[in-house]
């Protein structure tokens, strides 16, 4: 749980220093994390996914977490 909460507080303090910074970097925001969303295997086991987009998978620092929750 600890994990999981660093990793949202890291993305958030990261997001937010850079809507700070680009001001039309809010409206990218919410798309890109539906994108992360979808990408995340909440729904899904990773062993649904072929050996060769786990590479794919380890891009998003929520994988493992997610893995580690099952």
């Amino acid at each position: 749980m600890l994990l999981t909460i660093l990793a949202s507080l890291g993305l958030s303090f990261l997001l937010a220093a850079l809507i700070v910074s680009y001001r039309d970097f809010r409206y990218v925001v919410p798309f890109m994390m539906q994108i992360l969303m979808y990408l995340s295997p909440v729904v899904y086991p990773v062993s649904l996914i072929p050996a060769k987009y786990h590479w794919l998978l380890a891009l998003n620092p929520m994988t493992g977490i997610i893995e580690g929750y099952r």
